[in-house]
């Protein structure tokens, strides 16, 4: 039988370094204790959930400070400054809590905090909480300090999944949830979410890019392209062919508008007023953009490998780069002194070296001697 270190070594979908099957939850307990007995991870695992639970203590105070408070401005204004802690804070069973139980230290915090004063059962935590206390606490902690905070930060999911689509406020949606969510938007709720990017378009609205990354952009723009690269054009549009595109359009015009955010974004932060823009064509990222465009899922990026057409097209790209930078010369005399041989630091031409190398000098022409120093 696996021992508890043996368990941890193995990859899990649940946790990195759990076992390859979900573990029950004697094993996740077990696991966790001994975990929890090393220094070091038990300091972080206070930390974590002490982090979560102060964050949580204050919003939910602003919270409630803007329920007790009439409809209006002031109600609307305070409101709007609850952060979203409430989004991902872990909730209790789901994919975190399954493995840490940590939902369970987050709620025995709160409680002390003062986050459940309106809590009638007496729970003693100066010694370990009971099993019954500590349903009471999750179940506290779900459905008065959770499910409240993510229904006035607006968070889109849970409205997604009962299907109230035309609840979700666009110009709260987070850049990762409307980078990945952008085509259920358009499907389930067309003229609204149309209607919302028309107004980014025009600069009426705003529309959030503050997370991603320019290659996250980049491979959904280029996710069309693959669909017809992999399947080729339809030779007469059907219906699907056509909602395709349409969809297509719509997300073209998402991705257009979080590009122009994050350009935004820099631009404000002082970040484009004195920058250099630099271009790596090494072998990992070459591989990294094209694979974008193979979109094969066995990439070891997660993005798909390359093809040989592809890798071809690559590798002679590098060489029309290495010519304009190095010198055609270079690529046929890998041993010669006066393009970087053993004369020039022992280096071969033969190979790119990198911006970190700099640019070897070209040749000196034939029949002239390289200057010597005085």
């Amino acid at each position: 039988m696996p021992s508890l270190r043996q368990k941890m070594r193995k990859p899990n979908p649940i946790c990195g370094n759990f076992a390859s099957s979900p573990l029950s939850a004697a094993d996740a307990h077990a696991l966790l204790l001994s975990r929890l007995s090393e220094p070091r991870f038990r300091a972080l695992y206070i930390a974590v959930a002490r982090l979560f639970a102060n964050e949580l203590v204050g919003q939910t105070a602003l919270m409630r400070k803007a329920e007790s408070l009439p409809g209006g401005g002031e109600r609307n204004r305070i409101a709007r400054e609850v952060s979203l802690v409430g989004k991902w804070a872990p909730t209790p069973g789901a994919l975190h809590d399954r493995v840490t139980n940590i939902s369970t230290a987050i709620a025995i915090l709160l409680y002390h905090g003062g986050a459940m004063s309106s809590l009638s059962r007496p729970i003693v935590t100066s010694i370990a909480v009971s099993t019954e206390d500590a349903y009471v606490l999750r179940s506290f902690y779900q459905r008065w300090v959770l499910t409240p905070l993510r229904a006035v930060a607006r968070v889109p999911e849970p409205l997604m999944a009962v299907r109230r689509w035309g609840d979700v406020s666009y110009k709260h949606v987070p850049s990762k949830c409307m980078h990945i969510n952008g085509k259920h938007f358009i499907k389930h709720d067309t003229e609204r979410f149309e209607g919302y990017l028309d107004s980014v378009a025009e600069g009426k609205a705003k529309i959030s890019g503050a997370t991603l990354l320019p290659h996250e952009l980049l491979g959904k723009a280029l996710a069309p392209l693959n669909l017809e690269y992999r399947e080729g054009k339809p030779s007469k549009p059907s219906l699907g062919s056509v909602l395709r595109a349409r969809i297509a359009k719509r997300e073209a015009q998402v991705i257009d508008a979080q590009w122009d955010a994050i350009i935004a974004q820099l631009r404000g932060a002082g970040m484009l007023d004195n920058c250099l823009a630099l271009c790596d064509v090494s072998g990992l990222d070459g591989r990294h953009l094209l694979a974008l465009r193979a979109g094969d899922a066995t990439h070891p990026a997660g993005l798909g490998a390359l093809d040989d057409a592809r890798a071809a097209r690559q590798a002679a790209l590098r060489e029309r780069l290495r010519d304009v930078l190095v010198g055609s010369r270079a690529r046929h005399d890998p041993g010669g002194r006066g393009a970087g041989g053993e004369g020039d630091g022992g280096q071969p031409v033969g190979r790119y070296h990198g911006p970190a190398r700099g640019v070897r000098a070209p040749a000196a022409p034939a029949g002239s001697e390289a200057p010597r120093a005085a």
